[in-house]
């Protein structure tokens, strides 16, 4: 073997000899730098596969090739000026969650210290290969490009919808969060707008890798790049190329029974829950559902410490087979409650998957019967529920506060499990106004079952991925059910659901099935401020996180990090491994990633260790902000938050608060002057009474002292009782000279005066009336009418002020007056 035979150039090594059969020995990373256009990518050689296979079969020769092979490369990269380098990795099976998995060396190399640089990336990566199997690895030697902003440039399916649709994410050299840019490739014309890799500011930097996404327009792969900017043009570091993703099949269609279940069912040693007496937390979620009038599991108890105790010492009870038996003629699922949390816990108990047979029932009824004695739990105060498996297309987990209109549903695809790691669609409907605000994320895989009950991680396929989990009329309902079930409690609760449930099993479509009143979120989310640019290591199983710890401890792994979980089918309700995860993030102040929803368990269990745990792809709704700067009565902000809202306060001194409260005595008046309804009015004039009453307290006088001082107006000037209409006065004159009409009006007997007789009288047109010229406006407090809201347009020069009379204020509008037409006169068009 020699280097021609392991050795890959770029163009920009024009007179390296090339051999084009090692394009295929490259990796994911190396294929897509060497699709790339010349002028978009930094120089850069690869160590081909067969050199790695070397490297792990015969050592030796491998440490001895690699003399040449970087003698060759530093030649290379001498004849192009070039002095620093960075080594990057490039395996065969590199997909989105390998991302960050195989160690690069991305430090400024010196071309004398290539040799070095490669052993330590092989020794790094040797053990990380050889957990894919059929993995190969290759190298990447390139330019080393010192940034002054990096990032990345994707319309991969995770993150984008419509191939139309790219995200751009760019940190500063530190790798510190610095922007996120979400933008659609569809405005941009690509024939009248070339690519430019030349930008000199950020904005600009910006723009012009809008107008490169939008040249990489293609309607069978999707990119992800990597890019890093000098200050004065980007260069592209890595291109990787995600193909069509296939439909997918329908959740749960790989479950071949379909058979409707047998429910006629008398046993012999297990309680049906309507029978139980012991308060089993479960067992009261069910009975909980039914005091609501919601429909419950058909859930059987295994029970006593005589049946336990059987099982402990490995013996199976006939009673308890015939039962079992019975039950088994359609697969079943088997759970464990506990009757206190001092040695376990009561979240995450272990639980079967899909049972067919005896031996899988008996193997784990025997063997947590005796794990659980052996954790000095009493075999009375632990039990086991056994039910027929339930397959339903979705899932829900929905959290609801007690009188509160708004209820939070996360929910996927299959099996609820699948929500603790998998990505989900977020939604919170608002029962007041009948509005959901909603979060669809790329559901990439889910938890689902297949033809054995094996439950497994199943690919969405596109078909799946970016539908809606929950249709509106299942989030309605959820909904409901879930602040029923909190008004019912009196408490904040997270409740369980299985959604478009299989007609065989017998269940209706929504099925509450548990739920907690524990494991209450935080009242705030906390979100990774990136998505690609964050180093992560993914654990799915113990000997992940046990290499992760390795390689902390080691130096390995240095600077900022977070550990990313997504535990397989098999251990994901291994509560004390997550425990583990939790205390270790928390020890090391290391930050745990999540896809799952943060109602999920999992989440729960993290957050309780203390770790700090980030949601990925956050939903984060929107709410109206009112401002209203206004005296309101005590127990209002009482109120508002009881809504679920927040209200944000102070307290006035006496001499502000007289202030508005003369305010507040005009306000509650308009509101008296224009209600209508009788009951109302009355209403309106107890708002009065209490501004009254709020005054009286300032001056230090008591209602009682108030009245009377009306009395004593009252006794002097009277009250409003008759109703006196004052229509106008005029100095009387001291010798009168009386004029015809006014001897007519004299004249007039007691019952024709208008006011006299108590008649109604006509007022006159121009009573309260806007009086306006030409630079002068003024508008009276009372409006002419309650009836006829818009009061006047009043012209002046060449617009139109147009004056309404409102409840609680006097809008002015404003318009221009159209110029008025000489219908005698011919138009030219």
């Amino acid at each position: 073997m020699n280097t021609n035979d392991i050795l890959l150039f770029s163009e920009h090594f024009s007179s390296t000899i090339q051999n084009k059969n090692l394009k295929e020995l490259v990796g994911q990373k190396g294929k897509g730098l060497l699709g790339c256009v010349k002028e978009d990518t930094p120089p850069f050689a690869i160590i081909t596969f067969d050199f790695f296979r070397e490297y792990l079969n015969y050592e030796i020769n491998a440490k001895n090739l690699l003399v040449e092979i970087a003698k060759d490369i530093t030649n290379a990269f001498d004849k192009l000026g070039v002095k620093k380098l960075i080594v990057r990795s490039s395996a065969k099976i590199e997909g989105f969650d390998e991302r960050g998995f195989y160690e690069s060396i991305e430090n400024e190399i010196q071309t004398n210290d290539l040799k070095s640089t490669i052993e330590l990336s092989l020794a790094k990566n040797k053990s990380n290969v050889s957990v894919s199997k059929g993995n190969e690895f290759a190298l990447i030697i390139q330019q080393l490009i010192t940034p002054k902003l990096l990032g990345h440039l994707s319309n991969e399916r995770r993150v984008s919808r419509n191939r139309t649709d790219w995200l751009l994410e760019i940190v500063n050299e530190k790798g510190e969060f610095s922007d996120s840019v979400k933008f659609d490739i569809s405005t941009i014309k690509t024939v009248t707008t070339p690519i430019s890799l030349y930008c000199s500011s950020k904005q600009d930097l910006i723009q012009q890798l809008k107008v490169f996404a939008a040249h990489s327009k293609s309607n069978e792969s999707r990119f992800h790049y990597e890019w890093v900017w000098d200050g004065a043009r980007f260069w592209i570091v890595q291109k990787d190329i995600e193909g069509n993703t296939t439909k997918g099949t329908a959740p749960g269609s790989n479950w071949s029974q379909r058979k409707p279940l047998i429910c006629s069912f008398q046993p012999k040693v297990l309680h049906h829950f309507k029978e139980i007496n012991h308060n089993w937390k479960k067992i009261e979620c069910v009975e909980t559902f039914k005091a609501c009038r919601f429909p419950q599991g058909d859930i059987y108890a295994l029970e006593g410490s005589k049946v336990i105790t059987e099982l402990i010492q490995q013996k199976r009870n006939e009673d308890l087979t015939a039962d079992l038996s019975e039950l088994l003629q359609y697969p079943i699922v088997i759970r464990m409650d506990i009757a206190t949390s001092d040695n376990y816990g009561g979240v995450l108990l272990p639980r079967t998957e899909t049972i067919f047979s005896l031996k899988e029932a008996f193997d784990f009824l025997q063997l947590y019967s005796k794990i659980f004695s052996e954790l000095g739990v009493n075999t009375n105060d632990f039990c086991f529920l056994i039910h027929r498996f339930i397959i339903s297309k979705s899932c829900a987990l929905a959290f609801a506060k007690p009188r509160l209109p708004r209820v939070r549903i996360d929910s996927t695809w299959g099996i609820v499990d699948g929500l603790y790691y998998h990505p989900h669609d977020s939604f919170e409907f608002n029962s007041t106004n009948k509005t959901t605000k909603k979060k669809i994320r790329c559901k990439t895989e889910y938890l689902d079952v297949d033809e054995t009950g094996k439950w497994f991680s199943k690919k969405s396929g596109s078909d799946w991925d970016w539908a809606e989990s929950l249709n509106a009329l299942q989030i309605k309902e959820i909904s409901s059910f879930t602040t029923a079930i909190a008004n019912f409690l009196d408490k904040s609760v997270t409740v369980m659901y299985f959604v478009d449930v299989d007609v065989n099993t017998g269940y209706p479509s929504l099925l509450p099935w548990f739920y907690t009143t524990e494991e209450i979120p935080d009242s705030s989310e906390k979100f990774t401020d990136v998505i690609f640019s964050g180093v992560s290591g993914l654990v799915t199983c113990i000997d992940d996180f046990e290499l992760l710890k390795e390689k902390i401890s080691s130096g390995t792994i240095t600077g900022k990090f977070s550990i990313k979980i997504k535990l397989n089918p098999d251990i994901l309700r291994e509560k004390h491994f997550i425990e583990s995860i939790g205390n270790y993030c928390k020890e090391k102040n290391i930050s745990v990633e999540l896809d799952g929803s943060i109602l999920s368990h999992t989440y729960y269990i993290l957050k309780k260790c203390g770790a700090r745990v980030k949601s990925i792809d956050p939903f984060d709704p929107t709410y109206k902000k009112q401002k209203f700067y206004k005296l309101v009565r005590d127990h209002i902000p009482i109120y508002i938050e009881s809504k679920g809202e927040t209200a944000k306060t102070f307290q006035l001194e006496a001499r502000e608060l007289l202030k508005f409260l003369k305010g507040k005595a005009i306000e509650e008046s308009y509101e008296f002057f224009w209600e209508e309804d009788e009951d109302k009015t009355i209403e309106e004039l107890a708002d009065i009474y209490e501004v009254i009453r709020g005054t009286c307290k300032i001056f230090g006088i008591n209602i009682e002292e108030l009245i009377a001082i009306a009395d004593k107006k009252l006794e002097k000037k009277g009250g409003f009782e008759k109703g006196i209409f004052l229509l106008e006065t005029s100095e009387e004159a001291l010798i009168k000279v009386i004029s015809h009409d006014e001897q007519q009006t004299l004249n007039l007997s007691f019952d024709e005066n208008p006011i006299l007789a108590n008649k109604p009288y006509k007022l006159p047109q121009n009573l309260n009336l806007i009086q306006s010229s030409e630079n002068y406006l003024e508008l009276p407090y009372i409006a002419p009418s309650t009836e006829k809201r818009i009061v006047q347009e009043i012209k002046i020069g060449n617009q139109v002020l147009i004056i309404e009379y409102k409840t609680r204020f006097i809008s002015i509008k404003l318009k221009d007056e159209k110029p008025s037409e000489d219908i005698k006169q011919p138009s030219l068009f």
